[in-house]
């Protein structure tokens, strides 16, 4: 890969827009980016990165700081990469997030992270992740191993010179992700240490049972040999088991026993309750029995009585006749009432009928006079409605005639202010003119003057070739050089660029202005073209409100004589009916008038009133003597039963008290209490045994179980811990040597074999990089110690007793040894460029020669390398330069030289 262009926009340092023709730097060798500290150096190879993989080159600069803080709020934030791989030419453009203005309402708004990759068929890559992918594909590299190959920051690689092994560890972890054998070194060392603790469980587990098993003497399981504690549990087992055993044949039997002695005290308890029953029955029988004989008598006698009940039936009976007939005549009297009332009403409404009716035909007549004077309206909206229109038409002509009108004076406006910066701008180029023409001239004469210093009598001149020279060029103390030249003339011709820009643009806006004048007018005009149309819609809309209420009423009034006419018709009607209804009331009122007075003659009390209190006198007659004869009739019914309940009680004792037999409560309770006590020993006695045998089984079982799991978990623990001290090096009498250590050690070797191809070129054959094979001690982790071998006195000793101009030799060669390693682990991709940040002031005039020798090296096969320093031996030693330099309005500049 060979960056070819590279643009910055409002990135880092940089305000404004840098752009990079890096082709002019060549295909191949040295050259410098060099500058003041801070101007932006690092930043070219930051853009690179972030154009490729979306991230800076630094871990600490995340994409949302990656926009200029120089930057003017219009300029965006962008960085733009074309580069060649494989022979082939991509262009790749990204955007960091950042807030932006908005280009609407005005305020800030969020820009979203962006990029797009053009691929050579110019197929177009948008989405981040899909750009991302892409170029992870078209480089064969990602990000991190992107970094490795292409910079050597020697700062970096100055501490994995110097670092131990625990340091190291570290950085190879990062750099060749051996971390995953790190996590098996902790799970190895984690599962051991479980293991041990899960074994020491065990083992308290089995010692805590033993403590806990119950025997008859105080004997101490614990300190019995395991198969002989084991024997001991299981003999005592089996005598609690036998003598349990003896203990509920004893309880069987007692139960027995107790289950007849309690059927005996059953019966015995069951015998003084039915002798005590049986006296009390036949004291309730001889009470009962005296009851009878007044009760019967009382029955006698109600019924007697029943003939009287029958004829207060039969007078009740009459009386509830006539009291539906005083009733009936009641209602037909309320009834003429009311229709004498209702009669009286409609007279009333008959009159009422007559007076509407004459007030309706008199409001008829007045809305139809009325009607008539209004029945032009109608047509005279329709060309109020035709005058509205036609202002309207009018109005909008003349609001488009003030549009272009305001458009004119605007356009004016712009004229002169574009008109005055021609003027500012034709200065500024004829003073621009001026500077260069008396530059040009002094330039000229500044070389004639040098040519004149060299001429000699009687010597060819190299310009006309005369050999006398009478009348030499004198030199002028101050003569531009050809870049000063170039950068006068270069600000004349923008200046110029400028002017005729602004001709250009003039003259577009004076056409402009000479079309829009003839669409505007003048603004006397268009006032009192205004004042009249105002006054004629002023006119005009009084006139349509005056006649849409006039409309209104008409149709009001059209609808208000339909209704009208309707309402005398209903009118007449109605009366018509009412008439007739009132001559049949008439008729009505008097037949029941007459039916009346035929049926109260045949009555025998005076009204309702009276029959109703004789009715409820005899009604009440009756209700008593119902209520005592069914109350005598209810006393001789419950005598008759209590009677049969008492002589059924006493049979039943009688025949209880034969079968029961001789048995006595004191006797059986006796026998009853010495059994139960019996048995309550003997429970006690079992339950004991039964707790010791629960206990002690599962005591048992627990040993035998957790004695087979603590011969696994020893064997289990004894491999583990054999992995686990051998994963972290903590093998006794041995190096300690970790297997992540292990693996970085191979990796660290072949760092070492590609490195000393540098070092040795650098330090002319005198050092050697190599990795300490002899451990300090046995106590501290150890395998990535670094040596140095001086082949000058064949000596062998730490790399951190080298000099500093040698330690940055070593670190550059480290540096590139770790390029070569991770770009042959990247399956043999090529960087076609590659970049070097600082540490050349440490280097004597010598060093800083075999230095760019070894990276002189590094450039064949057409690879470009960029040095990044300020070093200003560097300078003259590489021809192919990228200046930065810091602006003093803010900001940086780059420039290929």
């Amino acid at each position: 890969m060979r960056p070819k262009k590279l643009k910055l926009s409002a990135f880092g340092p940089y305000a404004g827009c840098e752009e990079l023709d890096m082709e002019r730097l060549g295909t191949g060798g040295l050259y410098l980016i060099t500058g003041d500290t801070g101007a932006g150096k690092t930043t070219i190879f930051d853009g690179i990165v972030y154009a490729l993989y979306g991230a800076a080159s630094g871990e600490n600069r995340e994409p949302a700081m990656l926009r200029s803080k120089y930057a003017d709020a219009q300029v965006p934030t962008e960085v733009e990469l074309l580069f060649e791989n494989g022979g082939q030419e991509y262009k790749v453009r990204r955007n960091p997030e950042y807030e932006r203005p908005a280009k609407k309402g005005g305020g800030m708004t969020l820009q979203r992270a962006e990029a797009e990759l053009t691929y050579p068929d110019g197929r177009v890559v948008t989405k981040q992740k899909e750009v991302n992918k892409a170029i992870i594909e078209i480089l064969g590299l990602n990000r991190n191993q992107f970094l490795q190959i292409a910079m050597i920051a020697q700062g970096d690689f100055q501490k994995l010179l110097l670092a131990d092994t625990k340091e190291r560890q570290g950085i190879f972890r990062e750099i060749f992700k051996t971390g995953g054998y790190q996590i098996l070194q902790e799970k190895l060392k984690a599962e051991s240490g479980k293991l041990s603790d899960e074994l020491e469980f065990a083992r308290r587990s089995v010692n805590q049972y033993l403590e806990g098993v119950l025997g008859k003497e105080e004997i101490n399981f614990a300190k019995l040999p395991m198969e002989e504690a084991i024997a001991a549990i299981k003999e005592l087992i089996g005598l609690d088991q036998e003598e349990a055993e003896n203990i509920n044949c004893k309880l069987q039997n007692l139960q027995k026993e107790l289950e007849q002695i309690q059927e005996h005290l059953q019966k015995a308890q069951t015998r003084e309750q039915t002798i005590r029953t049986l006296e009390l029955t036949e004291a309730d029988y001889i009470k009962v029995q005296e009851q009878g004989e007044k009760i019967q008598q009382e029955w006698e006698g109600q019924k007697k009585k029943q003939e009287n009940r029958e004829e207060l039936e039969v007078k009740i009976a009459q009386i509830q006749t006539q009291i539906s007939i005083y009733q009936e005549l009641e209602e037909k009297k309320k009834r003429i009432i009311e229709r004498k009332k209702f009669l009286k009403e409609e007279k009333e409404r008959l009159q009422t009928q007559d007076i509407e009716r004459e007030e309706l035909q008199k409001r008829l007549k007045d809305d139809e006079s009325e009607k008539i004077q209004l029945e032009n309206e109608p047509e005279r909206k329709t060309e109020l409605l035709f005058r509205k229109e036609k202002l309207d038409s009018e109005k909008e002509e003349l609001k488009q005639v003030v549009e272009n009108t305001k458009k004119y004076h605007l356009l004016c406006g712009k004229l002169s202010e574009i008109q005055e910066q021609y003027v500012d701008k034709a200065q500024i180029a004829k003073e621009r003119k001026t500077e260069y023409d008396l530059a040009y001239q002094t330039f000229l004469d500044g070389q004639a003057g040098v040519l004149a210093k060299h001429l000699k009598e009687g010597e060819a001149c190299p310009v006309c070739g005369s050999k006398e020279h009478p009348k030499k060029a004198c030199g002028t103390e101050y003569i531009p050089s050809q870049k000063e030249l170039e950068e006068v003339k270069r600000k004349w011709e923008q200046a110029r660029n400028q002017m005729e820009a602004s001709s250009q643009e003039a003259a577009e806006l004076l056409g402009k202005v000479n079309a829009q004048k003839e669409r505007a007018a003048d603004q006397k005009q268009i006032e009192e073209q205004e004042k009249r149309l105002t006054d004629e819609e002023y006119k005009l809309q009084e006139q349509m409100k005056s006649n849409k209420k006039k409309v209104e009423r008409y149709q009001l009034l059209q609808n208000q004589i339909q209704k009208i006419q309707e309402q005398i018709t209903t009118k007449r009607e109605e009366r018509e009916k009412i008439s007739g209804q009132i001559a049949a009331l008439k008729a009505e009122i008097d037949m029941e008038n007459k039916q009346f007075e035929e049926q109260q003659q045949n009555l025998r009390y005076e009204d309702w009133k009276q029959a109703e209190i004789e009715l409820q006198n005899l009604q009440t007659a009756k209700r008593n003597s119902r209520v005592e004869y069914e109350a005598a009739q209810k006393n001789l019914q419950k005598w008759n039963g209590d009677m049969r309940k008492l002589e059924g009680k006493l049979e039943q004792c009688n025949k209880q008290l034969e079968n029961l037999g001789e048995f006595f409560v004191e006797r059986e309770q006796e026998k009853k209490t010495t059994l139960v006590e019996q048995r309550a020993d003997y429970e006690r006695m079992l339950k004991e045994l039964q707790l010791r045998l629960a206990t002690n089984q599962k005591a048992l079982l627990n040993i035998e179980q957790k004695s087979k799991d603590i011969i696994v978990l020893e064997q289990k623990w004894a491999l583990v811990k054999a992995l686990s001290n051998t994963a972290n090096g903590n093998i006794s009498g041995k190096e300690k040597i970790m297997l992540e250590t292990y693996v970085q050690m191979a990796y660290f070797e072949r760092i070492l074999q590609r490195a000393n191809v540098r070092f040795m070129v650098m330090s002319e054959g005198q050092y050697e990089l190599a990795r300490s094979v002899v451990a300090g001690n046995n106590r501290s982790q150890s395998g990535l110690e670094l040596d140095v071998i001086d082949h000058y006195n064949g000596t062998r000793r730490s790399v951190k007793t080298l000099s500093g101009g040698e330690s940055f030799k070593a670190s550059l060669s480290l540096a590139l040894g770790l390029s070569d390693e991770v770009q042959s682990r990247a399956g043999g991709i090529r960087l076609d460029t590659m970049f070097v940040d600082e540490g050349f002031g440490s280097l004597d005039e010598e060093s800083l020669e075999q230095a760019i020798k070894a990276l002189a090296g590094l450039t064949e096969g057409n690879k470009l390398v960029g040095i990044i320093s300020h070093v200003g031996e560097l300078k003259e030693r590489i021809d192919r330069q990228i200046i930065v330099t810091k602006e003093k309005a803010g900001g940086s500049r780059a420039e290929i030289i």
